[in-house]
């Protein structure tokens, strides 16, 4: 019996083998927010026939494929420059002198990709303006390792913290594990008491320096590995061996890792705990993670993918991760503020905000309103009668007559107004920028020209937006798609609706009257 992966799809023959069984799937490398990842994929019908090829090559075989006869393949495998990240194969044009889209190839390389990969180079400092590499960029390109790494190394503001990354990046461009925890509550104690932070990257770092606790369990093939590349990296870049390392703060280390790459930043999920986003994608905490519960936010590091449900989804497990507070996300200015009240607090508008990042409230706080924040305030409470008592009130009906107008007897329709958004442009029209500004406007400064004066009167009594009857009130809604008029009750003791005749004429439309949810026609 013989096991391979699809490297033994082609060019390989066997004697004695007579059957094979296709699983039909295959471990691609593919681009995932912005990385290459390798995870499963459903093969292509290329495949399937160079596998079972592989079988009776000199006598006759069977091939056994565990997957439907209709199963959806592709045609063939796409190219690897067509599904992989191109900032290796960029940088490595640039080194020869050329620019890697300038170059002809069998087909055309996704523009995404090829944006992608020189906004990462230029913000490395490895191409310039005009995409030619720069020398930083020639004593990148030798090193073997992933391109966001190099990219943190570079990130890295002092000696000991691109001593650090280096040790780190080799801990985890190792294909083997270097490391993991003793199993056992006692085990997790004793390591807690070693890395109160149950930081990875920590453990990482002291693996490689061989400063581990005896609860940490070493593959020393791995590690003799990791501990190669991490003397090549260090070599390349001029820094003392691991055996003469600099001593590395943990806080400093990370927010310097925030700053140079914060997509790396990652928020628990509220509702499920295990997950974590960033706002573009999400991962799970693999079984093994000794992740805290608090703080509710890490820098993940490492993730490794495998295949779910469905043809083309993927789970993200992440792998290395170093728990942060909340607060180092709001002093990297990371999150979007959104504004979730306003109010009066001392007779000053006082905005009350919240930075919100990958769906989590980072921090909240109050402040006084400016710009647009204040602009809207201040249009709110007029609307709200708490600024100049019912300019609201009229603002909002003459903008509803107008928009009445447009649709009933204007020549040349205009587009219809938001009551609120015309008002909160007025307010900024007439310069206010602070709640001081209010003393040098008046009513009439905020009042609506709408329909013109001499054809107001007579168009506000045919189309009225509100009726006084006897023991009754009711707001009036029109819809000129269906020639109805709707009057809603709003207040009134009248058991029964109102009569066509106390109405306006309101000829060739249906009148009905709507109270609760109870609706009648009027005739």
């Amino acid at each position: 019996m013989v096991l391979a992966t699809n490297v033994a799809e082609t060019s390989l023959t066997i004697p004695g083998v007579v059957t094979v069984i296709d699983t039909g799937l295959e471990r691609r490398t593919h681009q995932r927010n912005g990385r290459t990842a390798l995870a499963l994929h459903a093969i292509s019908q290329a495949s399937a026939k160079q596998r079972a090829g592989r079988a009776g090559r000199i006598a006759a075989g069977y091939c056994e494929k565990l997957y439907g006869e209709h199963a959806p393949l592709e045609l063939f495998t796409p190219p690897e420059l067509e599904r992989e990240d191109l900032i290796e194969t960029m940088l490595a044009a640039a080194c020869c002198g050329y620019r890697l889209e300038e170059l002809p190839f069998l087909s055309t390389l996704p523009e995404k990709s090829l944006s992608s990969a020189e906004t990462r180079l230029k913000k490395m400092q490895a191409i310039d303006a005009e995409g030619k590499v720069t020398a930083h960029g020639n004593l990148l390109y030798p090193l073997p390792i992933d391109s966001l790494f190099a990219h943190l190394i570079t990130g890295m503001k002092s000696k000991a913290n691109r001593e650090a990354m280096c040790d780190l990046a080799a801990a985890l461009q190792t294909p083997m594990r270097v490391w993991q925890r003793q199993s056992g509550e006692l085990a997790l104690d004793a390591y807690k008491e070693w890395n109160k932070h149950l930081c990875d990257v920590v453990t990482s770092i002291a693996v490689i320096r061989g400063e581990q606790p005896d609860e940490v369990i070493v593959d020393e093939l791995a590690l003799n590995e990791a501990r190669e590349l991490s003397a090549s990296l260090r070599e390349a870049l001029e820094l003392p061996q691991w055996e003469a390392a600099s001593r590395f703060d943990r806080e400093q280390f990370l927010r310097n890792v925030i700053e140079a790459s914060p997509e790396l930043v990652f928020a628990r999920r509220e509702r499920r705990q295990q997950a974590f986003g960033n706002g573009y994608s999400e991962v799970v905490l693999s079984r093994d993670s000794d992740f805290p519960a608090e703080p509710q936010a890490a820098l993940v590091f490492d993730q490794f993918h495998l295949a779910g449900k469905g043809s083309k989804q993927t789970t993200s497990y992440a792998t290395c991760l170093a728990p942060i507070p909340f607060g180092w996300i709001a002093d990297a200015d990371l999150g979007e503020w959104e504004v979730i009240d306003h109010h009066a607090l001392n007779g000053v508008i006082v905005d009350s905000k919240q930075r919100v990042y990958a769906g989590r409230i980072i921090e909240q706080i109050q402040q006084e309103a400016e710009g647009e924040g204040l602009i809207q305030a201040i249009s709110q409470q007029i609307m709200d009668g708490e600024l100049f008592p019912g300019v609201g009130s009229e603002i909002q009906d003459a903008v509803a007559h107008w928009n009445l107008y447009q649709q009933f007897e204007a020549i040349n329709p205009e587009p219809l107004i938001d009551a609120s958004h015309w008002l909160a442009s007025r307010v900024e029209t007439l310069g206010i920028e602070s709640q001081e500004d209010l003393a040098l406007i008046d009513a009439s400064d905020l009042r609506f020209e709408g329909i013109p004066a001499w054809e107001f009167e007579d168009f506000a009594a045919k189309y009225p937006l509100r009726l006084t009857l006897p023991e009754l009130h009711v707001d009036v809604e029109y819809s000129r798609a269906k020639r109805t008029v709707v009057l809603h009750h709003t207040k009134g003791n009248r058991k029964d609706g109102p009569k066509r005749w106390e109405l306006p004429q309101w000829k060739g439309w249906k009148v009905q009257y709507k109270k609760a949810s109870r609706v009648i026609t009027i005739n």
